[in-house]
């Protein structure tokens, strides 16, 4: 730059500096433009970073060696070790220090100090602004980075995505902007502000998100129609939740999470007046199995049949538990009473095909099961443990009648399909 005619024009210098669009030019610009003025050697640039309160060599000549120096406290001119250290100050605030080298104190009044002390608070200002801007676009950076977000418009159209959500998804940027984000909400929720939902990744699987939606205003701070989704991903909290719901050996809901959604389920039935089944299912002499074929072998069963009585009832709504031992619970809802049954005996015909060796199981010679089950509907006055305890008294007619059948609550006779 030609410092001769900016330093006589002081316009066209704070003109030249104001049109520096980054910290590290308008350090060079200033630096270069001071170092002849104040007849110094060298000279560095130093700001307070605003990300860890430290100082921050910018920008130094090329022979300059910065060495380790106290921050000035006020707008003052300090000299030491033959530096002269001037402060750039906005207001009371320290943005950074330039360091110049060959300037002892007994050289005051320095030259051009009058043009120094014009130029100063425009260059804090311009470097203030600078600085707000740098620190804007770092912390835009940062949650672009690590902040899962997207932006839709008011027809529902994703309009921005952060990358931390698209690569959380496996996607890329552009493959979602501008398309219909139905990956992104799987699961009604009565508050669409707040909900917690699984959502759908590129390769099909899914992860556990929790959504606050809020809406985007315009320049003039009206609602612009736009809304503007931050998401926490909470896959791991709902692995710890269903570890405490699950039972160990046969990944079913286990006693603790029956005891709480099952007077729920009943209360939802009657109120709606829809008709819900429960049943309690039992594997046939399944002390005899461990007796003969071992313990081992008996968790073993334990987990087949559980997992045939998961995939039986796997619709949504239904819920299948180990109540304990070789005890097991269902939950389903049903249109019709006998669909109930059909249900039931479907079931228990899957876990008969399993054709699992059992001697000590004599009418049958291989594992089976019994079901007491109960129908509940929106004229149902019981309670959920006189409900538990019909349901329990029809297995033991099931267990009484032979085993390897169903009894329903409240009919004599049990109906098998094969």
């Amino acid at each position: 730059m030609n410092t001769i005619s900016l330093v006589d024009d002081k316009n066209a210098f704070l003109n030249y500096l104001s049109q520096m669009a980054s910290v590290n030019d308008l350090s060079k610009a200033a630096i270069d433009f001071l170092i002849p003025l104040l007849n110094a050697r060298h000279g560095s640039l130093y700001i307070n970073n605003p990300f860890t309160e430290k100082n921050k060599l910018i920008y130094q000549t090329n022979a300059h060696k910065p060495r380790p120096m106290p921050a000035p406290k006020s707008f003052a001119i300090l000299y030491e070790n033959g530096q002269a250290i001037i402060p750039l100050m906005d207001d009371q605030t320290l943005l950074g220090y330039m360091v110049f080298e060959g300037l002892q104190e007994d050289q005051q009044p320095l030259p051009g100090l009058e043009i120094i002390k014009f130029t100063l608070p425009f260059l804090a200002l311009k470097m203030k602004g600078l600085l707000d801007k740098e620190t804007l676009e770092h912390k835009l950076r940062v949650i672009n980075q690590h902040q899962l977000s997207y932006e839709l418009s008011p027809d529902g159209y994703l309009v921005d995505i952060s990358c931390a959500l698209a690569n959380a998804l496996g996607y890329e940027r552009h493959e979602l902007i501008g398309k219909l984000p139905n990956f992104l909400n799987t699961h009604d929720n009565d508050d669409a502000n707040a909900m917690e939902a699984q959502i759908f990744k590129k390769d099909g699987s899914q992860i556990w998100v929790k959504t606050d939606i809020v809406p985007a205003k315009d320049i003039w701070g009206d609602d612009s129609g736009r809304k503007i989704c931050f998401q926490q991903n909470i896959s791991r909290e709902k692995q710890i939740e269903e570890m405490a719901i699950r039972d160990d050996l046969t990944k079913l809901y286990n006693r603790r999470f029956f005891n709480q959604v099952f007077a729920k389920q009943i209360d939802n039935a009657i109120r709606n007046h829809n008709y819900l089944a429960f049943m309690i299912i039992d594997i046939d002499n399944f002390k005899k199995y461990n007796d003969t074929y071992g313990h081992q072998e008996g968790d073993r069963v334990l987990a087949l049949v559980a997992k045939t009585i998961a995939s039986a009832y796997k619709r949504k709504g239904d819920y299948s538990f180990r109540l304990g031992g070789e005890e097991f619970g269902v939950i389903c809802n049903v249109t019709h009473p006998e669909d109930a049954e059909v249900l039931a005996n479907y079931c228990r015909n899957a876990i008969l095909e399993l054709a699992i060796p059992h001697t000590g199981n004599p009418d049958f010679k291989l594992v089976t099961i019994s079901t007491g089950l109960v129908i509940i509907d929106g004229a149902n006055l019981l309670d959920a443990n006189e409900i538990y305890k019909t349901a329990d008294i029809a297995l033991y007619e099931a267990k009484s009648s032979g085993r390897n059948c169903v009894k329903v609550a409240g009919q004599e006779d049990d109906i098998e399909l094969f």
